[in-house]
This record gives C-alpha cells, structure tokens and sequence, in this order.
C-alpha cells in the first residue's frame, strides 16, 4: 500500500461523526501498522555499483555529489580518487590525479573548492582543498599529526576537523587557509565525525569518552559540553539538517564480539556486516524525538568493509550521509549484494510522515552526565572549588595575580536549576577575597556559609646556599565570606590537608604530619579556641614525605602510585601538574583531602597504606580505621555527596591506550554504602577536586582542559 496515499486517506477527527471517529481510528492503526512494516522513504540508486563509490558529500546548492571512488580491482592505497557528477548521477568526471588516497570530501560554502584528506605526500594524512573543475590543489595541514573529517564553517573563515595528537583523536579548528590551529575538545577515549549546522553555533561529534560511541557538542570556543544521546550502541556520522532543526545519524544495533584490544578501561567492538544493523536516526537538536526513520539501509555485500571502532580510516567512511539543501533526502553509500561494488543512493523522505513515527526515548539513569562548562578558564591555575551553602557561589584558589589567593565566583541569581536561566554562570561575579604576598589555598565554606576556611603559609625565602625555597608549614585561618576579619586557628601544628568543617559548624577537621612517619587527624573546636588530636594512623605513610621529591628523583622504593602526575605531552608548560617538580602545589608538597560525612559521624581522606594510595574512612571519634575500596587502584580527593550516599573523588585509569605515561584521572562517585562505582565523565586529563552542589546535582572540579590544556581551571559536571 502506498503510504502517501495512506496519508491523504486520514478523516480528520473532529468531523464525521462516530462513523468518522472509527474510520480514522482504523485508518490510523493502519498507518501505524506500515509504517512499523515498511519505511517512510524512497531509494533511488544514482550509481550502478560497477565501483566501489562512498562517501557523498552534497554541494551547497544541491546540484552536485562529490564522493570518493576506485575501481572494484583496484588498490585502496593508490587508486582511491574524488569524483564529481550531477545530483542525479549525470556527468560523472574524476578532478584528481595523482596516485594516492582521497577520502571524506566536503564542498566550501560557495561550491568553489572541495575541502579532503589525503596521504599525497609522504603519507601522511593531511587537509588538502582543490577546485571543483581539479586545479588549484592545495595543501593546508603539514605536520607529523594526522587530521580527519574537516568541515568548513558556513562563514568560510575556519574549518573544524578531526586531529590525532599523540594518541586520542579530538575536535580542533584552524583558518581556512590552515593558519591559527587551536584544539577544542579534550578527546576523551577518542573524538570522531564533527558536523556543523548553519548557524555554526556548535559542532556536533561522535565520542568514545563514556561508551562505545554516542553524539555530544561542544562550542566553537571549546567552552561547554553537552550530551546529545544516551544508548549503549554505537552512534556516528552526524549530519544537520538545512534548516538546523534536526540531526540524522548512524547507529549500530546487535550483537558483537569483544575487540581484542582495551583502551582506558572500555572494551571496544568488533562490528561485523553480519551480525550487525547499520541504521539511520533522527532527533532534535537538543537530543530529544528520537526517531528511526530508516532499518539495516546500507545493505550487505561482499565488499562490505569489516568496520572497527579503532579504525579511523578504512570502513567508517562508508557509512557518510549527507542531507540534501532542500532537506528532503540523504545521500548515502549502499552495497551491491552479489558484486564487489558499492553505489551511491538518495534516501527521500517525507517529513510529515517522519513525525509520525513513534519516538523512542532512552531512560537517562541517575548521576548521568548531561553536559559541562568551562567557568574559570583562562592562562592561570585554580584549585579546590568549595560550593557555598545557598549553592550561589563558590570559592577556590588561584594564581591568577601572579600569587596564591582566594577567590570567589558569585553566581547570577536565576536559581540553580538549568531551566532557571540560559546559564547561571553567565553573568557571574568575580571577587578576590585575599590579598598579599602570603599563599592562601584550600577554601572551604562553614556550613551556615557565614565563613571560610582557608590555609595560610607565609611566601617563603630563597635559600641563599642552594637557590630553593625554604620549608614553611601552614596553618589553618578563618574569615568571613566576603574576605573581612581573617584570623589564625591553628598554629605550631604542621596541617597537611584541607581543612574540613563539621556538619554542626562547631569542629574544623585536619590532617597533620606529626613526627613524619604517620599522619594524624586533628580537629579545632569553634567554641573553645582549642586543638585535639583525633588518631594517629598507624602503619601509614606521610605521603608528603615521598612526594617531596622530583619526578627524576622517584625511583625505587621512593615511587609510589601517584609517581609522576605530570601530563609529559605538555614538558614545556609552564604549570604542569608534578607533585615534587615545581607544579600547582606550591612548595612542592602534597596536601591531602579530607570531609565530613553529612551526619558528621565519619570522616575521609586519602591514605598510603601498605603500598597503596586510596580512600579511607574513620569514624569522628578516630576509630574503625577502613578502606572505602578494597582494590589498590589509586583513588584521591574525596567528597561525601550532600546526602552522603554518594563519594566522588579522582580515579586514574586502570587501563590505559599508548603512550603509557599519559595520566588520566577522570571523576568517578561510589555508593558509600555498597562500593558500587560508576564513572561520571571520561577525559584524556587530569580531573580531581570534585566539589558538590548541595543539590546534588552539580559537581565543580578542576581540570587541565582550560588555557590550551596545559593550565588548571575550574569545570562544572551537570548531572540528572
């Protein structure tokens, strides 16, 4: 049955009476029942798969497909060419010539010049462009990088593109001429397949950071982050539809087998042609109306590539699609299912029926990340985000005037609720609470929020024998919110950690060094004025004692877990993080995490015991010492969640990808009941500090996304 025919046949509800009412009813069930049996579209082959044709790419106009194509006995490597014909496959005419690959063409937005990859010269894969007619090629990128799926921005000033540095794929940008290339994602477990829509706002991408593939955007200032899709298949190859309204892409459902190779602690797969069905879907722009609107389209076939989701090059690019400017069809690559060949085809559509079809909305599970936002960026670092009480501001640490200072960002009143207002962060206040030459760090608000706790140390001398820094300890001071009245708690006690108040108000918790061999919990009550010791942890290392070292230095029994956290891609930063090798920490010390328990019965902190780095629980009066997690991963900078079942802390990768000294910690929250883990988000960097909203559904941290990746700075995680 004709489904258009289906359509005209419809009797509208409010007319015709009972008898009316039913027949719509039946005729509505049986549009629902086609629709379910048959797909809303009509293919048109456009090539006759006498070669193995990929890759379309639409011209602006519409009345051109540019692809890349080769003859079915020909080499992948030599003889992979770009092609140009009629959009309606007239006209067919090759415009390059030299023997090489020419992949994942993309036309500027004057139809002028088509925009490629290619191993031309000396193999590498660069960013090439070239005149429709052939003339004119040009070469953009030229380094020992490789770069993938570019696109140019509907203002043809810049492209966006796919760029692997060493190691991880992630989103970048350049000029169009390839000048002013600068990186926009943090490339997670591996960046794919950005898409632009006309407006340019954002760019949309296919990640790997928390799954096996699922579509996110990012701003074109690398600034925020937020999720598109949800479901536990793999989804890629986005496209924006003409009007913006829409994005159409691909996903694999079915079965699979487990790849033979783990990256970061995903498993990947391997995609078969025979176990698995290539769809093609469609949502909103925000994410939402999740529509199949075409079943297994691109076919089977003995050409059909083996896809893997490791393999950047060969196989993904059969799986292109491209919407038409008129917004009614989609150009695709479809294999022959008794020859060799592939060919392209047009998938047309009609919309009205494609909002027919049934939505199908994939439950988000609690504590999912939903997006994030830069809020502190910039060419300095910050440290230890502490939220506020009312949730309306938070404190942290910065050198951002050249010294260790306290700071606060005031957040515009709209409410903490994303719906509230576009974002709350928009219009924030910047404040600095402290001033001098003395280093101030580790905020923390009191629990009426009337007051912040902080750390002091006094800006050290050089020693004049060896050039260094001399060892001054720091204390525990008080002031009020907006930086008045500052006055000193705790003096001729070496604190080593945050400090951390309890729930009551009336006891700020600390861990001191004590003779250097075991830390110590201290706590100092408001009331008195006074200092007591909580426990001694026996059999535990002072971790400050062997991270006071250089990373050339740790070697040994001297090497712990942390060993080195300096991020080597980045030797030349000026702030990189190396506990013991001049970084963020001043006075190259280790200061640990400690917290409350929101009931104040427990208390935890990181510990070094037996070998191993992790967290552990005491309960307030300093007894039943125990490990929070049994394994000996490395696990650091605690935090109860407001409710106190949820701990989130920083967790570093038990498995990590190529090149090995890369370190990557990601936030993670575990039940403090149960133990059981989850991950919140799922970067190439170094993320610690988590920080609660006292609505549990926002985590501040820092991160080393900000200021070309190589400084620390403030991020918010948004959660369901």
């Amino acid at each position: 049955m004709n489904r258009k025919k289906i359509v005209r046949g419809l009797v509208p509800l409010n007319k015709g009476g009972l008898r009316g009412l039913l027949i719509s009813l039946t005729l509505s069930l049986t549009l629902t029942h086609a629709l379910a049996q048959e797909l809303p579209y009509t293919v048109t082959d456009i090539t006759n798969g006498d070669t193995v044709d990929f890759h379309p790419e639409f011209s602006p106009d519409g009345k051109y497909i540019v692809f890349s194509s080769m003859a079915v006995d020909g080499s992948y490597f030599t003889d992979m060419h770009l092609w140009i014909m009629d959009a309606d496959g007239k006209n067919r005419r090759r415009i390059t010539s030299k023997s090489a690959m020419y992949l994942q063409p993309t036309f500027t937005p004057d139809g002028e010049r088509i925009v490629f990859i290619s191993n031309i010269e000396g193999g590498s894969w660069d960013i090439w462009s070239i005149k429709i007619n052939g003339s004119g090629l040009t070469r953009l990128t030229r380094d020992n990088q490789k770069e993938y799926f570019p696109i140019v921005t509907s203002d043809s000033k810049s492209l966006v593109f796919i760029r692997r540095y060493g190691g991880t794929d992630s989103v970048w940008t350049m000029d169009i001429d390839g000048n002013n290339m600068r990186r926009l994602s943090s490339g997670g477990n591996g960046d794919s397949f950005p898409a632009i829509c006309h407006d340019g706002k954002e760019i949309i991408f296919s990640t790997t950071r928390l799954g096996n593939s699922n579509l996110w955007t990012i701003d074109r200032e690398g600034k925020e982050y937020k999720r598109l899709t949800f479901e536990d298949t793999i989804e890629f190859s986005p496209s924006c539809s003409p009007d913006g309204a829409k994005i159409a892409y691909v996903a694999i459902e079915g079965g699979a087998k487990t790849y033979s190779k783990a990256r970061k602690g995903f498993e990947f797969k391997e995609i078969s042609y025979r176990e698995r069905s290539f769809d093609i879907w469609l949502i909103n722009r925000d994410g939402s109306g999740r529509r199949q609107i075409a079943r297994n389209i691109f076919e089977v076939g003995p050409g059909m590539k083996l896809f893997k989701s490791v393999d950047i090059i060969e196989g993904i690019n059969y799986y292109h699609i491209s919407w038409h400017p008129s917004g009614k069809k989609i150009a695709l690559t479809r294999w022959n299912k008794d020859r060799p060949g592939s060919r392209i085809s047009t998938l047309e559509f009609d919309m009205d029926i494609i909002e027919r079809l049934p939505v199908t909305e994939t439950p988000v599970p609690e504590y999912s990340l939903l997006r994030e936002k830069d809020l502190t960026g910039g060419s300095w670092d910050d440290l230890a985000p502490s939220f506020a009480p009312d949730g309306k501001s938070i404190a942290f640490a910065s050198n951002r005037s050249g010294n260790w200072d306290i700071w606060r960002l005031r957040i515009a009143d709209c409410g903490l609720r994303i719906a509230d207002c576009k974002s709350e962060f928009d219009d924030a206040k910047l404040e600095q609470l402290t001033k001098g030459d003395d280093y101030e760090l580790a905020p923390a608000y009191s629990p009426d929020g009337k007051e912040i706790a902080f750390l002091r140390r006094q800006k050290p001398a050089l020693s004049r024998a060896e050039g260094t820094e001399d060892r001054l300890q720091y204390d525990i001071w008080l002031m009020n919110s907006d930086g008045s009245n500052a006055r000193q708690i705790t003096k001729g006690v070496p604190v080593l950690s945050y400090p951390a108040w309890n729930p009551d108000g009336k006891e700020i918790v600390f861990i001191s060094e004590g003779n250097g061999y075991a830390p110590e919990i201290w706590g100092y009550s408001i009331a008195e004025s006074s200092l007591k010791k909580i426990t001694v942890i026996k059999d535990a290392s002072v971790l400050a004692s062997r991270l006071n070292l250089s990373p050339q230095a740790l070697s040994g029994d001297n090497k712990t877990k942390i060993g080195l956290i300096a991020d080597q891609r980045y030797p030349d930063a000026s702030n990189p993080l190396s506990i013991g090798a001049g970084g963020i920490y001043p006075y190259n010390e280790f200061l640990y995490r400690i917290n409350y328990s929101p009931r104040g019965d427990r208390i935890i902190f990181e510990l070094d015991r037996n070998g191993s780095v992790g967290i552990w629980n005491v309960n307030s009066d300093g007894n039943s010492l125990a490990r929070v997690l049994t394994d000996d991963l490395l696990r650091w900078t605690p935090t109860f969640s407001p409710d106190g079942r949820k701990i989130a802390y920083s967790k570093k990768a038990d498995k990590q990808f190529a090149p090995i000294y890369w370190t990557d910690y990601n936030i993670w929250i575990t039940d403090a009941e149960s133990g059981e883990e989850m991950r919140i988000n799922g970067e190439e960097q170094i993320d610690w500090f988590p920080s609660w909203s006292p609505d549990g559904r926002k985590i501040a941290y820092v991160t080393n996304r900000s200021g070309d990746f190589k400084h620390f700075n403030i991020w918010l995680l948004y959660l369901k």
